[in-house]
């Protein structure tokens, strides 16, 4: 009998985004804790926003910058992707939903 052992994907972090609300255009900002966790360092972290894959809005080594800020314009009302990753490429995926007001449907509530 064969037996794979494999470690488990990062784990204690967390990010967080804010504004919890706002519109279209605006800046958010992503930020991710020195909490995360692997017995395969060094974790990684990218992120984008849902309905955009190529457009990747960050990528550290954890163990350098992943405490600082990532600041970015928000473009649609998708949610935002969080994928962080160690050296096995084992992963854990995390969704921030924030509140996006697109200005169509904003100019439309305010005109018609």
């Amino acid at each position: 009998m064969t037996e794979f052992k494999t470690l488990s994907p990062p784990y204690d972090g967390t990010c967080t985004i804010s504004p919890a609300f706002g519109n279209e255009g605006d800046t958010f900002t992503i930020n991710c804790n020195l909490g995360w966790k692997s017995g395969n360092g060094p974790i990684v972290y990218k992120s984008w926003q849902k309905g955009s894959p190529d457009e990747q809005l960050h990528n550290v080594d954890i163990g350098k910058a992943i405490a600082d800020p990532t600041s970015f314009v928000i473009k649609n009302a998708g949610p935002i992707m969080i994928e962080i990753t160690d050296k096995s490429q084992e992963k854990t995926t995390i969704t921030l939903t924030p509140k996006v007001t697109m200005l169509l449907d904003k100019w439309k509530a305010e005109f018609l």
